[in-house]
Formats: C-alpha cells, sequence, structure tokens
C-alpha cells in the first residue's frame, strides 16, 4: 500500500480531500494495466492529466511508485507520448532554470548582441 498525496481543502466547517495529480497518474496506469491496455478513456486521461499538471508533477514520486505498482514501462510510454520527459527534468533542474531566469533577465535588460554581431565576432562571415 503506498502513501498518497492527498490534498486537503475546507470548505466551511468540512474538510475535503482530493487526489493528488501524481496519484490520478498512478490508478489510471494501474486501471489501464488491468484493462489490458486498450482503454483509450484511460490513456487519454492519464495523458490530459500530464500534460495539465507538467509544471507541478513530482518525478520522484511518480517513478517510485510505478515501479512499485508496476507500471513505470506505461509511465515512461506516457512521458514519451506527451513528450514531457526532456521538459519535466528541465524544470526540476534548480541550476538550469536559474541559468535560464537569468538570461531571460539579461534580454529583459538589453544584455544581448545580435546574431549578426555575434556572427562577425566568431568571423563566420
Amino acid at each position: 500500500m503506498r502513501v498518497c498525496k492527498r490534498h486537503k481543502s475546507r470548505e466551511g466547517t468540512r474538510p475535503f480531500y482530493f487526489s493528488s495529480p501524481e496519484d490520478i497518474i498512478l490508478n489510471k496506469l494501474e486501471w489501464y494495466k488491468m484493462g489490458d491496455e486498450v482503454s483509450t478513456r484511460q490513456w487519454g486521461d492519464i495523458i490530459g492529466v500530464m500534460r495539465r499538471q507538467a509544471k507541478t508533477l513530482d518525478l520522484a514520486y511518480l517513478r517510485q511508485w510505478a515501479g512499485e505498482l508496476n507500471v513505470l514501462e506505461l509511465l515512461e510510454r506516457a512521458f514519451a507520448e506527451t513528450g514531457l520527459q526532456e521538459t519535466l527534468e528541465i524544470l526540476q533542474d534548480e541550476e538550469l532554470m536559474e541559468s535560464f531566469h537569468r538570461g531571460v533577465q539579461d534580454i529583459e535588460e538589453g544584455k544581448v548582441q545580435s546574431w549578426e554581431e555575434v556572427k562577425k565576432d566568431l568571423e563566420l562571415e
């Protein structure tokens, strides 16, 4: 049995619990596998949740539990189909994202060279 990453919300005096996107994906992967991997509804839901929640998915949690649940191959296939594998790894690389944000800031501050200037500096023309 796995620990769920559910979220708690309070409306009025009653608490409500919501499944995390990761748990939804894992459950749907299990259902997809139990249905002989033919349900386009389950697969479509998996892909849809992955695309909508791409920036917040906990890859370590997904991979850990997909392995435990014997659906890791399906998870990797879903990542490949969405094209999110590399994107998710980049978004979760703090050093890379910090460099990216510095680059955006440099652009906003005008600290850039045109392509023509770069080619000239590198003697490509």
